[in-house]
């Protein structure tokens, strides 16, 4: 009983590890997409800084980003995913 303990929090440690690898990435870009929005829009240059296409392209990167964290959170936390 005792080795069945330790073999489920040792998968438990495993795939709290594998979730947050499989978050880091997308956060940090989403993250830098929208710090360079905010810093641009700040200082009043967005739409010198970045013109519409590069906007659009960034804010549907942005949209995506987030489409992409909210389905890795729902597959871990999801019914199959205990």
């Amino acid at each position: 009983m005792l080795a069945a303990l330790r073999d489920s929090r040792q998968a438990q440690r495993l795939l709290a590890e594998d979730a947050a690898h499989e978050l880091t990435t997308p956060l940090t870009s989403l993250r830098l997409n929208v710090e360079l929005l905010m810093r641009l829009d700040r200082r009043g240059t967005l739409a010198s800084a970045l013109p519409a296409e590069s906007r659009t392209r960034l804010l549907n990167d942005v949209g995506t980003q987030v489409a992409e964290l909210g389905t890795l959170v729902a597959e871990l936390t999801g019914p199959g995913a205990r």
